[in-house]
């Protein structure tokens, strides 16, 4: 669907970024009719997604939810995403990259106690794409291989496709068992 498959993708590719190859994937994926179409069409929602990284010791989850009635402050469309990277040290805030929900710094470390707003540049969601194509003419040029390369990009759709198996089987399922 358009939250789990659709916008899920760049989450999930995001989630590969940050913590590498994953093991192993369970997910409840809930399906919300849409009033406004009568009904006819369903939302991919809400969803929760719970993964395993082949690290050890590094897990993630992805909560999905479907929010019609409530107002999302955003320049773009009504998605409201966040991240929390949690070590033993410390964690890492990552606010307000698609909409202005919640009223605080874009980027954010709590460590020794004290939370603190790290600065940042272009913290649009516009801004990603500029840096993305700027990285990819950068890579283009000098022959790096880009991040999301060919095997890169398998990995990270073998996930959100065991995500989608995982809901419809009731089991764990692992991406590199998805064809």
């Amino acid at each position: 669907g358009p939250l789990v498959f659709d916008h899920g993708f760049h989450l999930f590719s995001l989630g590969y970024y940050l913590g590498g190859p994953v093991e192993k994937v369970f997910a409840w994926i809930d399906k919300t009719p849409v009033k406004e179409a009568g009904n006819l069409v369903q939302i991919d929602a809400p969803a929760m997604i719970m993964f395993k990284y082949k690290a050890p010791r590094c897990y993630g989850n992805l909560d999905i939810e479907y929010t019609p009635k409530m107002h999302v402050e955003s320049q773009y469309y009504a998605d409201d995403d966040r991240i929390e990277v949690i070590g033993e040290k410390g964690i890492l805030f990552i606010n307000r990259y698609t909409a202005r929900t919640i009223d605080l710094p874009e980027l954010m470390l709590f460590k020794d106690g004290k939370t603190t707003p790290v600065p940042v540049e272009g913290v649009e969601w516009h801004d990603s794409f500029i840096a993305a194509t700027r990285d990819m003419v950068q890579m283009l040029k000098t022959g790096k291989q880009p991040r999301l390369d060919g095997p890169t990009g398998k990995a990270v759709l073998q996930f959100t496709l065991a995500a989608l198996q995982s809901s419809e089987t009731g089991k764990e399922v692992r991406p590199e068992e998805v064809g």
